[in-house]
């Protein structure tokens, strides 16, 4: 009884946290979109690659919202429903992390370390992939039904491309392609990808301790998320006060005239003591000692 209890405050405590997330993406996104320096690549990327982050936060509180509905509610359409909704999650940050590697493939390259550590790191991913299906998911298939099996399938390819995607973000972050605000975002899928596995252990044999620490997991994703967002918002924010201390081309041209003017000030003003030197009284001066 306890640990269900336990199990059931995990999952609000994650409710919470993805509310929370979503209203941090929500200003984060309206604020990159709305300022975005016109004249920074990586700003014009980021303007496109929040807003599928954003849906892609909305679409996951949906669908754990419609899922959870399930413990009160025993309908299969709500099931489908939340389970639809966190896919279109899954896929927008699939195109986000995908347009965000690809955009900015030019602007930085990685290293030949780092491509030996990234194939390194598909190979033991895939391998883990062929071991869950192999071992996990195909024994069980047979004892659920066609919906279950879909589920089974799909959710694992997602989310493992999902977190190779995530593999660019680190790289471009230490050569100052881009701020942390991604960092947090793609260790929050990093997290949710170890949670989730982890989870596929229950398929075979039930075990509530695992269940509590995937459960743990997914709420420091969630967590990651959130923090994402608000270290973007912070950002751009930032960046507005700076370029708003900066003067503009008007600003500029009444600086530059008022230094004009203030010089043809002074050459007038110069030109009195000239009128001193070149005046008769020396002369006279100099006539009367004579």
């Amino acid at each position: 009884m306890i640990p269900e209890i336990i199990i059931s405050i995990l999952d609000v405590l994650n409710l919470i946290l993805l509310f929370i997330g979503v209203y941090a993406a929500l200003r984060a996104t309206k604020d990159i979109v709305d300022f975005g320096h016109p004249h920074h690549e990586t700003n014009v990327i980021k303007k496109k690659i929040f807003p599928l982050l954003c849906w892609g936060m909305i679409f996951l509180l949906g669908g754990n919202l419609a899922q959870s509905g399930t413990q009160f509610l025993e309908n299969n359409l709500l099931l489908i429903l939340g389970t639809i909704l966190i896919w279109l999650s899954y896929v927008l940050f699939i195109i986000g992390l995908g347009y965000f590697w690809y955009a900015t493939k030019e602007i930085h390259h990685i290293s030949t370390k780092e491509r030996w550590f990234f194939a390194g790191v598909v190979g033991l991913v895939v391998i883990w992939n062929s071991y869950l299906f192999v071992k996990i998911i195909f024994p069980v298939l047979s004892m659920i039904t066609t919906m279950g099996k879909i589920i089974l399938i799909i959710n694992p390819i997602l989310i493992t491309m999902m977190f190779i995607l995530t593999f660019a973000v680190h790289p471009r972050i230490k050569a100052g392609v881009v701020d942390s605000s991604l960092g947090y975002i793609s260790g929050g899928v990093f997290v949710y990808f170890l949670g989730f596995m982890l989870i596929q252990y229950t398929l075979i044999t039930e075990n509530i301790i695992i269940v509590m620490i995937s459960g743990i997991l997914i709420i420091i994703s969630s967590a990651y998320y959130w923090l994402g967002f608000v270290v973007a918002r912070k950002k751009v924010l930032c960046m507005q006060e700076t370029l708003l201390k900066v003067p503009t081309i008007k600003q500029e041209i009444g600086k530059i005239s008022t230094d004009i003017n203030k010089l043809n000030e002074g050459s007038i003003f110069g030109k009195q003591p000239s009128k001193n030197i070149g005046s008769n009284k020396p002369i006279k001066k100099a006539q009367s000692v004579l």
